[in-house]
């Protein structure tokens, strides 16, 4: 799967089940990007802003287009 926004994208192995709710996709940060395929993860995709209600991180709420590889347009 590629995982895209207009700030980036990044490899993935999709998984679906019933965990999540139907619209959502979750991802674990548990490696550096330099070993990911295409040398990205997550954060590819994450603004560099602050939140505009306490000034916290936005990574909680990024939204992203899931398509399978080799169709994606970034």
């Amino acid at each position: 799967m590629v995982i895209s926004s207009p700030r980036g994208s990044f490899g993935a192995v999709a998984r679906l089940d019933g965990r999540a709710t139907r619209g959502t996709a979750l991802t674990e940060k548990g490696h550096w990007p330099r070993l990911s395929p295409g040398g990205e993860g997550v954060n590819a995709t994450v603004a560099e802003d602050d939140a505009d209600f306490g000034g916290g991180a936005v990574f909680h709420d990024n939204r992203v287009r899931v398509e399978p590889a080799g169709t994606a347009v970034t």
